[in-house]
């Protein structure tokens, strides 16, 4: 398995696999059968590709909180000094923290957090403009620009180009 953590390309066959495990766990299945299938998936795992992108997170608790909330709510779009206010720190205080914590500024870290979520969305099929909504941006091509400065690649070139990889 990778040294740090990443993000990883996720085969069709590896997210049925771990669709699969989630089902066979929770039920009585052969010990063996099962210590195979985990087998299995770790081979996967071990060989798959991984995505040249990744959201630094830290254990602590205000980023935990901080992350998921983002995640639940991807629209919202509180200033800097608001978040500040919500952890009951300055607007600096606020940064110095992040960035301690993260090694990336607030912006940076934020913009880096509603990438995976414009993936995930991406992957299970969410349309761009949907994409787009969801994270609140004011127009498509906002969005469009920002992905493809930070993947390299326009959403629908990242989507063709993980059709393709599917289809070889």
């Amino acid at each position: 398995m990778p040294p740090t953590p990443c993000t990883l390309k996720l085969t069709p066959m590896l997210r049925e696999m771990i669709k699969h495990y989630e089902t066979i766990s929770n039920k009585k299945y052969n010990s063996d059968y099962t210590s195979k299938f985990i087998d299995v998936m770790l081979h996967e795992l071990a060989n798959i590709q991984r995505e040249s992108f990744s959201l630094p997170i830290s254990e602590n608790p205000k980023i935990r909180l901080l992350a998921d909330y983002i995640m639940t709510n991807p629209t919202n779009r509180l200033t800097i000094e608001l978040w500040a206010k919500n952890m009951a720190m300055s607007k600096r205080t606020f940064e110095r923290f992040i960035l301690k914590e993260t090694g990336i500024s607030f912006g940076r870290w934020r913009q880096k957090l509603q990438l995976l979520i414009a993936i995930r969305l991406l992957n299970s099929g969410v349309t761009v403009q949907n994409v787009a909504y969801e994270l609140g941006y004011d127009s498509v091509t906002s969005f469009i620009i920002m992905f493809k400065k930070n993947i390299g690649k326009t959403p629908g070139h990242y989507i063709n180009d993980k059709l393709d990889h599917v289809n070889t």
